[in-house]
């Protein structure tokens, strides 16, 4: 079965998040929704017991906007989850009894079969801390973080920048490529960064550039056999900071989306640092991370029967039905 085999994409609204990165994540999932032609599902996350003098965003005006904005479906669905539980330490962790306001949006999306996530970033310095690291460690299916500062979706032409470090052992991460290429009919740049040195003092050996280039050849023809249209494949090696070159890349070929592959490291856990973390960082595009476990039972898995919070309202929207709003 696919791993994106619904065209539904839900986007998780937190009220103890800025103002700002709710109407980035609600603005950029609506140009995903509509490029894909997919239903939007809006999961928005409160507090049982709000906190005082807290900053919040105004959700209901975001879905409003949304609502008069897009002009495809429009699902709203509405969790309450505990004070502790929005500050809880990551899944896995001793206190994991209790499941973060992550692992609900994951488990509601899930519910309804959303094939792509996505949620914004709220901190530059630790861009997997928060509500993002929630999602990244329990989601199974690809997960759109939008970076601070994006707030749109550079959509002509539509290309993706998907970097590489090696050939996907399972063909989990080659699926989901060919998935993201399906909904939204882009062209795909393959990048492989070889870091400077390879045992030389004056830069990378051909043999280790030789071996990347093959490496990339591979994962496009894997990509290939799927059913992505070969010319619509282009392979790059380069040589440098891994994060850096990445996100030069990304620049010189105007990408609308990077991709990188998270690895599961233990259950409950993704790797939180080093590139996937600086990238995220330092990106102009939003970055898609797509869950590269050797199956699914290696990467923490939510039982959807056990979320803590609960439903307070699950309406279907139509473009032309407005009547029935909620404040």
């Amino acid at each position: 079965m696919s791993v994106m085999n619904a065209r539904i994409i839900a986007v998780a609204l937190d009220e103890v998040s800025p103002p700002a990165s709710a109407y980035r994540s609600m603005v950029l999932a609506q140009e995903l929704a509509s490029r894909a032609g997919a239903t939007l599902l809006v999961v928005r996350i409160r507090e049982e017991s709000p906190r005082p003098q807290c900053e919040r965003a105004r959700l209901p005006d975001v879905i409003r906007t949304a609502e008069q904005a897009f002009l495809g479906k429009i699902i709203v669905r509405h969790v309450e989850v505990s004070q502790q539980s929005l500050t809880s330490t990551p899944p896995g962790s001793p206190n994991g009894s209790q499941y973060s306001a992550g692992e609900a949006f994951v488990a509601t999306a899930a519910g309804f079969g959303a094939g792509l996530l996505v949620v914004a970033m709220t901190a530059e310095r630790e861009p997997l801390d928060g509500l993002v690291g929630g999602v990244v460690g329990a989601a199974e299916v690809p997960t759109v973080v939008v970076p601070a500062g994006v707030d749109h979706l550079s959509t002509w032409p539509f290309h993706v920048v998907v970097a590489l470090d090696s050939v996907p052992r399972t063909g989990r991460v080659t699926e989901q490529i060919r998935e993201l290429y399906g909904w939204f009919q882009t062209s795909l740049s393959l990048l492989h960064v070889v870091h400077p040195g390879g045992g030389r003092l004056d830069g990378v050996s051909a043999l280790a550039a030789d071996r990347a280039a093959h490496m990339l050849q591979r994962s496009a023809t894997c990509l290939g056999a799927c059913g992505v249209d070969p010319s619509r494949i282009h392979v790059v090696v380069r040589t440098g900071d891994a994060s850096k070159v990445i996100v030069d890349h990304m620049r010189r070929e105007h990408a609308t989306l990077g991709v990188l592959p998270v690895v599961a490291v233990d259950p409950g856990h993704r790797r939180q640092h080093g590139v996937t973390a600086d990238v995220l960082s330092a990106s102009h595009v939003p970055i898609v991370l797509l869950h590269a476990a050797d199956d699914h039972g290696a990467s923490y898995v939510i039982d959807r029967n056990q979320v803590r919070g609960h439903t307070i309202e699950d309406r279907l929207r139509a473009p032309n039905n407005r009547a029935s709003r909620s404040a």
